[in-house]
């Protein structure tokens, strides 16, 4: 199996994101899923991702920032399009 170009591996993302079907990424690190985040937010669709802890959190606003072109978010800017909940106790 050859491994896929990096428009071909988005190319899923960005056919679901542009018919506004229900998208779920899973078991990526690093950028990749910050990558997939703006490719399915440049369709002004409001979304929603879950990580597992507050560093994950910013780490992956700041590089979802970094794809869309925007300045990563901070704790006192509430002007930013990348908004973070605080962290729930369950």
């Amino acid at each position: 199996m050859s491994p896929l170009s990096p428009s071909a591996a988005v190319a899923p993302t960005r056919d679901a994101a542009v018919r506004g079907l229900p998208l779920r990424v899973v078991a990526t690190d690093g950028s990749l899923r910050a990558r997939w985040l703006a490719i399915a937010a440049e369709h002004d669709t409001p979304l929603a991702v879950i990580v597992a802890t507050e560093t994950d959190a910013w780490r992956l606003a700041a590089d979802a920032a970094f794809f869309m072109g925007l300045r990563a978010p901070s704790p006192d800017d509430a002007s930013s399009s990348i908004a973070l909940l605080p962290e729930l106790d369950t």
